[in-house]
């Protein structure tokens, strides 16, 4: 199996500490692919490449929660968004009724990761000021802005104590 498989695939997959499980047939470069947790999907690797693109399921499971958290919380929807406001950038979730959004920001939000940053700081300055003007329009558009870094320990209470901030959960008792 290793050896129908393209060198340059094998470095990619194995950088992420994932597998190539097989190729889908000998015509194509579309693989069947596993994370290190074992989710599996099937792409063409220079689609993957390209797009800089992993697993779909793992970086989105912390973003996932927070959504339920937030819908739980205020029993309403918090979809992914982009609202013309934004000018091209979304919202991890966004609630145009409440006038409320939020971001989970992962570690390539505040320094240098490789698959983010090919370039290093270039990008990763350019992901910063996109951060700063998401905040800026939400701002401008009277939206409030919840960030969650990828450092909080605790995502529902880190939630609930910023929802208790901005007025949108009474404070307990």
């Amino acid at each position: 199996m290793q050896d129908d498989i393209d060198t340059k695939a094998l470095a990619y997959v194995q950088r992420r500490e994932g597998r190539c499980l097989a190729k889908v047939n000998t015509n194509s470069n579309t693989y069947i692919w596993a994370c290190k947790k074992g989710h599996q999907w099937e792409v063409l690797y220079k689609n993957m490449k390209q797009n800089y693109r992993w697993c779909n399921i793992c970086p989105n499971v912390p973003e996932r929660t927070c959504r339920y958290i937030f819908e739980d919380l205020l029993n309403k929807k918090f979809l992914l968004q982009k609202p013309k406001f934004l000018e091209s950038l979304h919202l991890d979730g966004y609630n145009e009724e409440l006038g409320l959004a939020f971001e989970y920001s992962g570690n390539q939000h505040y320094q240098i990761v490789p698959f983010f940053h090919p370039q290093g700081q270039i990008n990763l300055d350019a992901q910063i000021w996109r951060n700063w003007k998401k905040r800026a329009l939400c701002y401008r558009e009277e939206v409030i802005l919840i960030t969650i870094p990828y450092c909080t320990v605790d995502l529902e209470t880190f939630i609930k104590i910023a929802l208790h901030a901005f007025g949108y959960l009474p404070i307990p008792t």
